[in-house]
């Protein structure tokens, strides 16, 4: 009687377990249901504090006893709780002893850090300090800093650039190279430009070849005696390479400015006039050297050679800025310029339209220049003419020494005469 009780109580207790384990599965199996979405931003689930109280009510009972505990009961199902997801971790008294060990790290490194910075140094062993990390400053680098001197100006020019007098390494000067006193030097460049090279100007436009200016062996020395007159209390640096570099791309200036006052002249003349009517009067202009003559349909004799008004309207271009200046030489070389200039813009009207202008260089109109040379005369004439372009009153009235005659090939250019 007393063991079918007992086996009765055993019956009763399994289908108790049974019950419990059954009722357990469902839940699992309705939660898992509501764990198929993904975790939340951020890895955390919506029931979270739900699961660190659940867990954090369960602790986790050693394995030995486990064992111990399975093998004194009688019945053959497992009633331990199914074991949770942090089963594997640590037990609390590891964690206990974790905290402690990180606590004790903490105060040693505190104490370390306040003797490192009572001593100045840094402690790499201890026991042990070493000195202290210096900064990387300017002055251990090598480099010095010196405070600018708003005073100070410019260093003159470089021993290299002062040897290279006429370019020949590349050395370029301009106005602000030019030795001028720095007190005035406002002064000075207003005087360059008005005085100096007016003079040198002048000189190349009595050169029967204009257009080798700077090769010339009286370019230099005309450049330092002009700079000597113009300023009187700078002859120390009258050698200065600058004055002549200046100078030497001044005529490239005044060539050019001939050039195209030249192209001016023309484009005036030509201007509003339907393209026949232009190729016929720049064919008639051009033959037998019409454009500098006043009356070309004169009798010979009569034609006023040298004192057309197209001639003359470029020729002011040379005379007004020369005009002041005492010259014993005529003009012949700014004449013949003048007439090649002339020349050339005829020629880009040639087909009764304005072509893309040609350069007005030595290469192509230097043997027309010196051409022309030979028929230059009427100086006199020429100035008085020339005058009344350029507004002036007085005429300059000067003596001038004729130039050579060099003997060139029988050329139009070089018997045009009335």
């Amino acid at each position: 009687m007393a063991i079918t009780q007992r086996v009765r109580g055993v019956v009763a207790d399994m289908g108790a377990n049974l019950k419990r384990k059954a009722n357990k599965g469902a839940g699992l199996a309705t939660e898992a249901g509501k764990r198929m979405r993904g975790d939340d931003i951020g890895g955390l689930r919506p029931d979270w504090k739900k699961q660190v109280k659940r867990k954090d009510a369960h602790v986790p009972v050693p394995v030995s006893q486990r064992k111990q505990a399975a093998s004194s009961q009688v019945s053959l199902i497992d009633d331990d709780p199914e074991p949770s997801e942090f089963q594997g971790d640590e037990s609390e008294t590891a964690l206990q002893a974790a905290r402690a060990s990180k606590t004790n790290l903490n105060t040693r490194k505190s104490v370390s850090d306040s003797n490192t910075s009572a001593s100045g140094g840094t402690q790499s062993a201890p026991g042990t300090i070493t000195a202290p990390a210096k900064k990387r400053t300017t002055s251990r680098m090598g480099i010095q800093l010196n405070p600018a001197d708003a005073t100070s100006r410019a260093e003159p020019l470089s021993t290299d650039k002062q040897r290279d007098a006429h370019g020949s390494t590349g050395a370029k000067y301009s106005n602000m190279d030019l030795p001028f006193n720095k007190h005035r030097a406002s002064q000075d460049l207003a005087k360059w430009r008005s005085v100096f090279l007016p003079k040198v100007c002048d000189w190349a436009g009595t050169l029967a070849n204009p257009w080798a200016t700077s090769s010339h062996p009286d370019f230099g020395p005309l450049v330092m005696e002009a700079w000597c007159d113009t300023y009187v209390d700078l002859v120390a640096v009258k050698e200065d390479p600058a004055i002549v570099y200046v100078a030497a791309a001044a005529l490239r200036t005044w060539r050019s400015d001939i050039g195209k006052a030249g192209v001016d002249a023309v484009d005036t003349l030509m201007a509003n006039k339907p393209a026949n009517e232009i190729t016929a009067e720049v064919s008639q202009l051009l033959h037998n050297n019409c454009f500098i003559r006043r009356y070309p349909d004169a009798p010979a004799g009569e034609t006023a050679v040298w004192l057309s008004d197209l001639f003359l309207q470029v020729f002011s271009t040379h005379l007004e800025d020369t005009i002041k200046v005492e010259s014993t030489a005529y003009p012949i070389g700014a004449v013949c310029l003048c007439a090649a200039s002339l020349e050339r813009a005829l020629n880009l009207w040639k087909t009764g339209t304005k072509s893309e202008k040609a350069h007005f260089s030595d290469a192509l109109w230097g043997s027309a220049t010196e051409i022309y040379a030979l028929s230059a005369d009427r100086w006199s004439t020429i100035f008085e003419e020339t005058s009344k372009i350029i507004a002036r009153s007085n005429a300059r009235k000067v003596k001038r020494e004729q130039q050579p005659v060099v003997d060139y090939a029988l050329d139009p250019r070089a018997t045009i005469c009335d």
